[in-house]
């Protein structure tokens, strides 16, 4: 309630407070014509947001609150939020990191295995504990290399049956040669 140039409002025991309004903004409230608006305004060296609405009989019902308590809730949630939001991005970095791991520690072990095919050892075992397209290509890989040792066991069989008739061939050879020789 707005009589002269004071604020009162009640307390709990009926009596009414009396609270003095800054002249400049009293001033403003009294030439306000419109219904509502949000102002600021300076007591005790504290800032206020002051909302009035203007009454039928031409009392204005005013409501304020000192800034620090409206901006102490606001950073109260801001701060909470912040908080959510910094849990929320730390779970979803170690699911983040727990899923890559779990990808890239078995992507390791079959890049290895396949480099040291590579190289000729045939022995390399590649073991691989996933239930995923990863086992998948594990258990491909190692069909490949077993199929591959085989092929290369089996052209080397090829090779030295190759090299056996070469040199049969190639004792013939000479042998046709020597009974030419004793021919002529």
């Amino acid at each position: 309630l707005c009589m002269s140039n004071s604020l009162m409002y009640p307390k709990k025991d009926g009596e009414y407070i009396h609270n003095s309004i800054p002249e400049p903004l009293y001033n403003k409230l009294l030439k306000a014509d419109f219904t509502t608006e949000l102002v600021d305004g300076y007591s005790g060296g504290e800032t206020y947001k002051i909302a009035y609405q203007t009454l039928s009989n031409r009392m204005k019902l005013i409501v304020y609150a000192p800034v620090s308590d409206i901006n102490l809730q606001r950073n109260s949630i801001i701060l909470q939020s912040i908080i959510i939001s910094i849990l929320v991005l730390s779970v979803i970095m170690i699911f983040t990191i727990r899923m890559t791991n779990k990808i890239i520690g078995p992507l390791k072990i079959i890049t290895d295995a396949t480099k040291r095919f590579s190289e000729g050892d045939w022995q390399a075992d590649i073991q691989c504990n996933t239930n995923d397209e990863l086992m998948e290509l594990t258990e491909s890989i190692k069909i490949m290399a077993g199929n591959t040792k085989s092929f290369i066991g089996e052209i080397n069989d090829i090779g030295g049956i190759c090299l056996s008739l070469f040199l049969g061939i190639a004792m013939i050879t000479l042998k046709l040669w020597q009974l030419a020789e004793l021919a002529l």
